[in-house]
């Protein structure tokens, strides 16, 4: 499941952060992964923990879906203040690929 909700992560950010200011980008991709989560909490859970489907969609609204949505803005409140400390260290160059 995290493999997923870091690919829509990087997804989302990299389409995000073209056309918006990075706070904002990070604030969409923190509800795009809570989103794609939902419906693999629905899938996973039920067989990691053996948890009728009832259950986890009782527990989908107050438990799952916060839960994702703080990890997301916490992975995001990270990931900026490490971006932003190594894009002011270290220049990023890119090659000239038409010459």
């Amino acid at each position: 499941m995290n493999f997923c909700a870091s690919g829509t992560f990087l997804l989302a950010f990299s389409y995000a952060s073209k056309k918006l200011i990075l706070p904002i980008a990070g604030g969409l991709d923190a509800i795009a992964r809570a989103l794609v989560m939902i419906p693999l909490n629905m899938i996973i859970v039920p067989f990691e923990f053996g948890m009728s489907f009832e259950k986890v969609w009782v527990l989908m609204l107050p438990v799952y879906i916060p839960f994702n949505l703080i990890k997301g803005a916490l992975n995001t409140a990270i990931f900026i203040a490490v971006w932003s400390l190594l894009t002011k260290r270290v220049p990023i160059r890119y090659p000239n690929l038409i010459e």
